[in-house]
C-alpha cells in the first residue's frame, strides 16, 4: 500500500480500525459507495458458483451484494483492520470465510480463487506489488474487478471540483466562540494511469479488459462527514462540543462536490 511518509502501514491499519463503526455508518448513508459496489458484481459471470475474494473487504458491503446476486458462491474476505473484519462478522455470520492479510500478501493465504474484487481502497495501494500478488491467487480465466477514486487516476484527478467544506466548519467553530480549524495536512495519494496499470497487469498474468469513468454529484456534507470519521479531526475541541460542531457545519453546509470513480475490469491469463 500507499502511505504517507510520516505514517507506517500499521499505523494506517490502525486508523481504520478506529475509524471502523464511523465508516461502516458512512457508507450506509451514502449510496456511492453501494453504487460502486454493485457495479463491481456486475463485472462477475452471472451465476457465479465459485470461490470469490473481496479485498480490503472492510466493513463487508461488497461481499453482501455479492452474495445477494450469487448465493451459491463461496466468499474469503481479506482484511487487515481488526475493527472493519468484526464488523464483516457480524454483518454476514458464517456465510463467509474472514482472514487478516494486506492485499500484497494474499499468496501467504494459500487459497485460490475463481473472481477478486476491491472496492473503495484501491488508491490506498501499491499496484506494483497489489496486482501479482492477486494473480498469484486467481484461477486462469478469473475476473479482477477494482474501482479507484478519481482523484488517484490521471485521467480524471482535474476533474473534481471541490467545495471549502473547511470553511462551514470554520463558520460552526465561530459561532462556539473557537478558533479555525487546524487544516488537514494533504496527502498526495499514488497517482496510477491505465498505461501503468495494464502494463503491470499483463507482466502478472492480469490483462485489462475493460475501464468506465463514472461520475457522481454529491453533497458537500459528504466530505464533512468523511472528515469527522479522523479520530484526529477537530480533536482540540472538547468532545461535547466537537459533536455540536460538526453537526452545526453539517446544518450550514450547501453546494456539490463532483466525485469521480473509474471501473477497472482485469481477466487472469
Amino acid at each position: 500500500m500507499n502511505y504517507p511518509s510520516e505514517s507506517t502501514q500499521d499505523d494506517v491499519i490502525h486508523s481504520w480500525h478506529i475509524r471502523a463503526h464511523a465508516y461502516d455508518k458512512l457508507i450506509e448513508r451514502w449510496p456511492i459507495f453501494t453504487n460502486m459496489v454493485d457495479r463491481l458484481v456486475e463485472f462477475a459471470p452471472k451465476d457465479f458458483d465459485g470461490h470469490a475474494l473481496d479485498i480490503a473487504g472492510g466493513s463487508g458491503l461488497l461481499a453482501e451484494h455479492f452474495l445477494r446476486r450469487n448465493p451459491k458462491a463461496r466468499m474469503t474476505l481479506v482484511e487487515p483492520a481488526e475493527g472493519m473484519r468484526a464488523l464483516a462478522s457480524r454483518r454476514l455470520g458464517n456465510r463467509i470465510i474472514i482472514k487478516d492479510a494486506t492485499s500484497e500478501k494474499l499468496d501467504r493465504l494459500e487459497l485460490n480463487a475463481d473472481a477478486a474484487l476491491c472496492s473503495a481502497s484501491f488508491h490506498l495501494m501499491n499496484e506494483e506489488t497489489t496486482l501479482p500478488s492477486i494473480a498469484s491467487v486467481l484461477e486462469k480465466g478469473s475476473v479482477f474487478a477494482v474501482n479507484l477514486w478519481g482523484h488517484s487516476f490521471d485521467e480524471t484527478i482535474n476533474l473534481e471540483q471541490k467545495v471549502d467544506w473547511i470553511k462551514f466548519v470554520d463558520q460552526a467553530l465561530n459561532e462556539f466562540d473557537l478558533p479555525p480549524m487546524n487544516r488537514p495536512k494533504k496527502n498526495t495519494p499514488r497517482i496510477k494511469s491505465k498505461e501503468e496499470l495494464r502494463k503491470i497487469g499483463k507482466n502478472c498474468g492480469l490483462h485489462l479488459r475493460e475501464t468506465n469513468i463514472v461520475t457522481t454529484e454529491i453533497e458537500t456534507q459528504f466530505s464533512i462527514e468523511f472528515a469527522a470519521m479522523d479520530f484526529n479531526f477537530l480533536n482540540q475541541v472538547e468532545k461535547g462540543i466537537r459533536e455540536q460542531v460538526i453537526a452545526r457545519a453539517l446544518e450550514l453546509c450547501c453546494g456539490l462536490d463532483t466525485i469521480s470513480t473509474v471501473d477497472f475490469k482485469f481477466e487472469k491469463v
